[in-house]
């Protein structure tokens, strides 16, 4: 079943094959139709060649070939159209009705209702009464013929991505000549994706997007790509119906302008604005959201996942339009909450306490924040996921009082997550009841430009991290002769009294791990090998577990160092990854970590601090790709 409010096309015939798979997961051996063009398209006549679907044509007016159908559309407009409130059926006869009683003042049914009036009537009221010519109900009726005639096996279709690419609609040409630098030209503009540039000169299978005027799919003959316009901003979140209703009233327009011959200045300005192709319908507008919301729920739009601001039309209402509307008289930090916001100095300001307070709420109360502490709150979250759950376990193997592991090093691509993992998650692991207990600390090592590092910098960032009071009075004492020595320094702490201090306070504190992000920077501008010496006595002598937290050029520092290798053990935070290598070293679809990144996303959508949010999951192949794989930023 497929309602919409156009006439009817191509589209619309493919829709029906869509629906017809979505319901009963199978395609019929037999379709009848009637000489209608949408279906002597090339489209529809591919899919039922493919599928092995036999198409006749009944004879022209004659429609006793098609009765069944017939005699459905007169049943149900007298026992469901006729019936509903605000049906306009009454103005054939208009002198009898009351002004009052106009179709047009009680009208009261929404595109979902009506759909769910509909489906109700045809697949659960009509098979349950009893048909005037059969005396029994047509669920009895095929239950007695299926006993008669037998059951036949059934092929089993799958609603998958395949078929909805091969139920998407055929533009004018079916193939398209790719330009090696523009890519394919279509409904007045180019489409381009990278892959194109190879594809040079070729001529290509190209199916249109109905539910997305900014996307086409193109057959290479081994896959399918989806190609973008080039400028999508003329037609952002509009349908292809939206477009080609606009371009027919312009050119309407033009030749009618054309034929007078006017030059006046409103006419000039009608011109220009007649020019312009963000010039829509608004009634057109409003109805292909409503229908594509509703189709996009039932997963029967987009064939491929495609970004979010292509296809915003299906959100109802879309969250940029809240986000206009609850922002309209407001500013974020000083500025329009429409322009550019500084999103990472937001996420800076978000202090520990206020990611407890936020972690805290319902979505009701999210749902009440004003528009920028919604950002803040959605930044704010922390969700675990696939990867962050492996390394916690990785992790946990290394810990403890028994581990002969004595540094730790968890090395992954930057922004993956691995100064959140150690701050929130190690950090709420190992906590103590006990006040004067500090079983986790963490330091950020300073970078320094081309300057080595200070150790006492560190040192001093270590102390003050395990709340020791009094640094800069801390000095270094040694047993000489069988006397208490002090080792007299300057005003200031010496090295050896920074690092006296920290060994006693990692006992006293009972400090179980002590984390350095950024180690790297420890090792820059000075001699390695000095460097790791000097990590490496850190850990024999400290009372805790030394975890080191950096990118992948630690690991190469930390390989080679034979002394860190014993005594540590080296943690993977990877990255997801949309293909990975076969036995032939063929990339291939790695179906795993697309629906654990997946799994991560929906956790975050169900936190969206908006009434309605797009469907995040559906482009999450997308999504990964766009963000490398890295799930969270630190």
């Amino acid at each position: 079943m497929y309602l919409d409010m156009r006439p009817p096309s191509q589209a619309a015939a493919l829709m029906i094959l869509r629906d017809y798979v979505r319901r009963w997961k199978r395609l019929p051996r037999l379709i009848v139709v009637d000489g209608g063009a949408e279906f002597k398209s090339g489209a529809f006549g591919h899919f039922c060649d493919a599928f092995g679907i036999d198409v006749r044509y009944r004879a022209t007016q004659k429609p006793r070939g098609g009765a069944p159908i017939e005699s459905l559309f007169g049943v149900s407009e007298h026992e469901l159209i006729d019936g509903l409130e605000g049906n306009s059926i009454q103005l054939k006869l208009a002198r009898q009705i009351s002004p009052t009683q106009l179709p047009n003042e009680r009208r009261r049914w929404k595109f979902e209702s009506l759909y769910a009036a509909f489906e109700s009537y045809l697949f659960e009221t009509r098979p349950t009464v009893v048909h005037a010519r059969l005396g029994i109900t047509p669920l009895e009726y095929e239950r007695i013929r299926l006993q008669e005639t037998g059951e036949r096996e059934h092929l089993t279709v799958s609603f998958d991505e395949n078929l909805l690419l091969m139920t998407s609609s055929y533009p004018p040409h079916h193939y398209h000549k790719v330009h090696p630098h523009r890519g394919i030209w279509e409904t007045g503009g180019y489409y381009w994706h990278p892959d194109m540039s190879a594809l040079g000169g070729s001529m290509l299978e190209v199916r249109v997007e109905e539910w997305c005027a900014n996307v086409i799919y193109v057959n290479t003959g081994k896959k399918w790509l989806t190609a973008i316009k080039r400028v999508v901003e003329p037609y952002l979140g509009r349908q292809r119906y939206e477009v080609a209703q606009a371009q027919r009233a312009t050119d309407r327009f033009n030749q009618l302008a054309a034929q007078r011959g006017r030059k006046t200045t409103e006419h000039a300005r009608r011109l220009v604005e007649s020019s312009d192709p963000i010039i829509f319908d608004k009634k057109i507008a409003q109805q292909r959201q409503v229908i594509g919301a509703w189709y996009g729920a039932l997963n029967m739009t987009v064939a491929r996942p495609v970004p979010r601001e292509l296809v915003m039309a299906f959100e109802t209402p879309s969250v940029l339009e809240q986000l206009r509307e609850s922002t309209s008289c407001q500013t974020i930090n000083g500025m329009n909450p429409m322009n550019k916001l500084d999103f990472s100095r937001l996420a800076r300001e978000i202090s520990p306490e206020d990611r407890l307070r936020y972690s805290r709420l319902t979505r009701e109360q999210a749902l009440a924040l004003s528009p920028k502490e919604k950002i803040r709150y959605f930044f704010s979250l922390q969700v675990k996921h696939a990867k962050l759950t492996l390394v916690e376990k990785r992790i946990e193997r290394c810990l403890g009082p028994f581990s002969e592991e004595r540094i730790i090093a968890l090395i992954g691509p930057t922004g993956a997550g691995k100064t959140s993992f150690s701050e929130y998650f190690l950090g709420a692991k190992l906590i103590s009841e006990d006040v004067g207990l500090i079983p986790f600390i963490m330091v950020k090592v300073p970078a320094l430009g081309p300057r080595a590092v200070s150790w006492s910098g560190v040192y001093r960032s270590i102390l003050k991290a395990g709340h020791e009071p009094l640094i800069e009075k801390k000095r270094a004492s040694f047993v000489k002769d069988g006397r208490l020595q002090t080792v007299q320094a300057s005003s200031k702490a010496s090295l050896l009294s920074l690092r006296t201090a920290i060994e006693n306070m990692l006992e006293n504190r009972g400090t179980v791990l002590l984390a350095l992000d950024e180690a790297l920077h420890l090792l820059r501008s000075g001699d390695p090998v000095v460097v790791m010496d000097s990590v490496k006595s850190m850990a024999d002598a400290a009372s805790c577990q030394l975890l080191l937290i950096g990118s992948y050029d630690l690991l190469e520092l930390v390989t080679s160092y034979g002394q860190v290798v014993r005594r540590g053990g080296l943690v993977y935070f990877d990255r997801y990854r949309s293909k990975v290598m076969n036995e032939k070293g063929e990339p291939v679809r790695n179906e795993k970590d697309i629906e654990d990144f997946g799994a991560a996303i929906q956790k975050l959508q169900r936190r969206w601090p908006c009434e309605s949010h797009p469907n995040f999951y559906a482009a999450r192949e997308i999504l990964l790709d766009a963000t490398l794989g890295i799930f969270v930023e630190e």
